[in-house]
């Protein structure tokens, strides 16, 4: 048997749901509550898992059998933190890749990724960047290969 506050949750509407989440996020989000200024650091610092989204369109492919390579390039900076992800294509997994600007560490600059013809389209394609560690990689962007 169900504790009673999960038998009367199931029993409020789905809007009362909805209008209690909106008051959270929109009112309770405007007072401190206290948070310290080093809470408030440790909340805006790099979280891992940091997803992006790139879109890009492919007008019309010259050749069927034409080549592509993903480029991802860290920052130029030196003290930046490596990056390490996997990226996919269209929803296709490209692979992992590893990308650092310091020195100290001899790490590429720039990781470079094949991408097999089947995995474009022509029209919009979509590139997810799964970052593990949370870090910014400097440009993204794809080439075709002579």
């Amino acid at each position: 048997r169900l504790p009673l506050g999960l038998r009367l949750m199931g029993a409020l509407p789905v809007w009362f749901l909805a209008a209690v989440n909106w008051l959270e996020e929109h009112v309770a989000s405007s007072f401190s509550f206290g948070f310290t200024r080093q809470d408030k650091q440790a909340e805006e610092a790099a979280q891992p898992l940091k997803r992006s989204t790139l879109l890009f369109l492919l007008q019309q492919r010259q050749l069927h059998n034409a080549k592509y390579t993903l480029h991802l390039i860290a920052p130029d900076s030196g003290l930046s933190e490596p990056s390490l992800g996997f990226v996919t294509l269209n929803g296709h997994p490209l692979g992992d890749y590893v990308v650092s600007a310091a020195l100290v560490e001899g790490g590429a600059r720039e990781a470079r990724m094949p991408i097999p013809p089947d995995f474009l389209i022509e029209g919009l394609n979509v590139i997810n960047i799964v970052d593990m560690l949370g870090a910014r990689l400097k440009d993204v962007f794809i080439r075709e290969v002579p």
